[in-house]
């Protein structure tokens, strides 16, 4: 384990708020690995998924960075895409 796991394994164990918060980005930073390889996959372009999903590709950009928030619409229409099922679920 280095510096850096070690802090956060710490940080996370010690402190309830900060818990919270890197779990719910650890969900978003999941869901933005999971898109980008989808669209790598098909060999798509940031531009080429815009189209696809009738959007901007700074739209995707920015989603893919971290900064967008997807709504639960465009979730599903980005499934629809990739012929895949939304699945929403809690653990």
């Amino acid at each position: 384990m280095d510096d850096l796991e070690k802090y956060l394994s710490e940080r996370i164990e010690k402190d309830k708020e900060f818990k919270k918060i890197w779990e719910a980005e650890n969900i978003k930073r999941d869901l933005i690995k999971m898109i980008i390889e989808m669209r790598i996959k098909e060999g798509l372009t940031q531009k080429g998924l815009a189209e696809r999903l009738e959007t901007s590709q700074s739209s995707i950009a920015r989603l893919e960075s971290g900064k967008g928030n997807p709504t639960l619409n465009f979730l599903v229409k980005l499934g629809n895409v990739f012929n895949k099922k939304f699945e929403l679920r809690y653990l």
